[in-house]
């Protein structure tokens, strides 16, 4: 019993963030998973993971083709990892059919977040293709630990696009210092 105890005071000083972290978590990720334990949990789920690479914009840095996202795809459900984003496309959840007011509320129903706010969301490169459907809604919150999730529309028809963990200040006290 002693051990225990003793485990649990030494990793809540060692390991701070993760000890004391409450994430929002969707489909099983959430982010006090580490790359490798994310991809071992979607590869575990059927999904099939394959790093992506700045190879557009790449301008011969010394580390080559440095990975800079993961993308994970099971059927037409897809999952993408970045340093920032964990993004899941409507069909990740099957939902695409469904109004994305409708999705949002259901994350703070069922307990994800306290609260979305809705915010019109522009996608600059929509916008110069077709102006007629940049202009979305896009409901955000943040989680008791700093990390956020948002809800993105399909412009055309109101429905679910995206649902997105965002990383936020997750582990660390919000500060203005």
């Amino acid at each position: 019993m002693r051990n225990i105890i003793w485990w649990v005071l030494a990793s809540t000083l060692i390991f701070p963030n993760i000890a004391l972290a409450d994430p929002i978590s969707l489909k099983g990720l959430d982010w006090t998973m580490d790359y490798p334990d994310m991809i071992n949990h979607l590869n575990s789920d059927g999904y099939q993971c394959i790093g992506e690479t700045n190879i557009l914009f790449k301008k011969g840095t010394p580390e080559g083709d440095r990975i800079i996202a993961y993308l994970c795809n099971k059927g037409s459900a897809q999952v993408r990892l970045s340093a920032t984003e964990i993004r899941f496309n409507c069909s990740a959840f099957d939902m695409c059919a469904h109004p994305a007011d409708d999705v949002a509320q259901r994350l703070v129903n069922t307990g994800k977040v306290d609260e979305l706010t809705p915010s019109m969301n522009q996608d600059e490169v929509m916008s110069i293709i077709d102006p007629t459907n940049s202009v979305s809604t896009q409901w955000c919150g943040v989680g008791n630990d700093g990390d956020g999730v948002c809800v993105s529309e399909n412009p055309r028809d109101g429905n679910l696009r995206y649902v997105t963990l965002k990383k936020g200040s997750i582990g660390k006290s919000l500060s203005f210092d």
